[in-house]
Order: structure tokens, then sequence, then C-alpha cells
């Protein structure tokens, strides 16, 4: 299941992301669909999901960076966490090819 997300269509539970940005794919009804909001269809309570193992945190695909999700005077703030993927955006392990 994804994320309590359901087919809209046919009431499936077992459906998964589909290649298209907003869409799940469900195996009943054969065809990509918007799904059910799921967990997604309200308020997010940030420790909640955290209980449910569900984890917030972001990565800037450009830089690699992880982002941390903090909790700051009640407002969500991310900060730095470090680096994904340091082998693919890091520009030293390249410098012998130029």
């Amino acid at each position: 299941m994804a994320y309590e997300v359901f087919c809209d269509i046919c009431g499936n539970p077992y459906v998964e992301w589909s290649e298209y940005q907003g869409m799940v794919w469900c195996w009943r009804s054969l065809k990509d669909t918007r799904g059910t909001g799921g967990v997604f269809d309200g308020p997010i309570p940030v420790n909640g999901s955290k209980i449910m193992g569900m984890c917030l945190d972001r990565i800037d695909l450009k830089t690699g960076q992880w982002l941390s999700l903090k909790i700051v005077d009640g407002k969500m703030e991310y900060e730095p966490f470090g680096n994904v993927f340091p082998a693919i955006f890091d520009p030293k392990p390249l410098d012998y090819i130029t």
C-alpha cells in the first residue's frame, strides 16, 4: 500500500506510484488514476508521521543536500544535514578527466 492511497475507480488498496506525476497505477483496473488522498488528504501531523515511520525530510536534487525537518517555535524549518550522494555531486572525483 502506498500511504493508504486506494484506487478511486475500484477501491483496490494495492496500488503503485505511477510514472505520471500525481497518479497511481491500479493493477485491478489497469489504469493510471488520481487515487484517494490517503494520509495526504488532510493536515499531516509531523510527530504522528514519525510514529507511522514516515520521514518528511527533503533532498535537494541539484546539490544532493539532505535537508532535515526541524520544528522551531511551532513552525517547520529545514536545515542541512549532510550530502546524500557525495560521489555524484562532488566535482573532485571528476578532476582527473580535465
